[in-house]
């Protein structure tokens, strides 16, 4: 079962690394690899730090180990390979898509 935890600053590399392979697969057909790299590139793990700071974000666990994170309002939440859309969070909800 996934759950949600409160994101913390030794997450950020995770949700890097996670974001970057997201957008890879999404986009890979229709970008140019020097699109393909200013996308990873728009944001870094600092970034995902600061927007912690600014709104609620959630880090998702199963059998707790991170596995994907959204943050409140987004309308996307990102697992390796996989982002769910329609998705909308807010402080003390929790739900999981598997």
């Amino acid at each position: 079962m996934i759950t949600f935890r409160a994101f913390t600053a030794a997450d950020a590399s995770f949700c890097f690394r996670v974001r970057c392979r997201a957008f890879v697969l999404q986009v890979a057909r229709e970008l140019s690899p020097v699109e393909i790299a200013a996308g990873i590139c728009a944001l870094v793990p600092e970034d995902f730090v600061q927007m912690a700071e600014k709104t609620d974000f959630f880090m998702a666990e199963e059998t707790g180990r991170a596995v994907g994170f959204a943050h409140s309002g987004s309308v996307e939440l990102q697992f390796p390979g996989l982002s769910v859309r329609a998705v909308r969070l807010t402080k003390g909800e929790r739900i999981a898509y598997r």
